[in-house]
């Protein structure tokens, strides 16, 4: 009798988590993808496999749930400097950059489920 009420109930349990619906591909920040505005737009950023989470003029937010941040954040740092911007410091987790006035930093970000750069502006 144990054995089948034990039985009952880890099936019970499957079936109420499966019945909680898909789990969320994006963190709880990224529900819904944006549009990415400018001046981001302007620079082929590397952005059709993952999702806009965020765009304003001085802050963009892209999640990734496949590959990995190391790769992610060099596919950025190819746009951006391909767009003319030049690397000047970096610690583990970003790097800033400059182009005439303009400064910027991309900061990578890893979690288990997603990968997300940040571009500061």
């Amino acid at each position: 009798m144990k054995t089948s009420s034990l039985v009952g109930s880890i099936l019970v349990l499957g079936i109420a988590l499966l019945a909680c619906g898909k789990k969320e591909t994006y963190s709880p920040t990224c529900k819904k993808e944006t549009e990415m505005t400018a001046p981001w737009t302007g620079m082929r950023l590397p952005v059709d496999d993952g999702r806009v989470c965020s765009s304003t003029s001085n802050r963009l937010e892209v999640q990734f749930t496949k590959g990995t941040k190391e790769e992610w954040f060099g596919a950025f740092e190819t746009a951006v400097t391909t767009a003319g911007f030049v690397k000047k410091t970096c610690t583990n987790m970003s790097c800033s950059y400059s182009r005439g006035a303009e400064r910027m930093q991309i900061v990578g970000l890893d979690a288990q489920k997603w990968k997300t750069i940040v571009l500061h502006m």
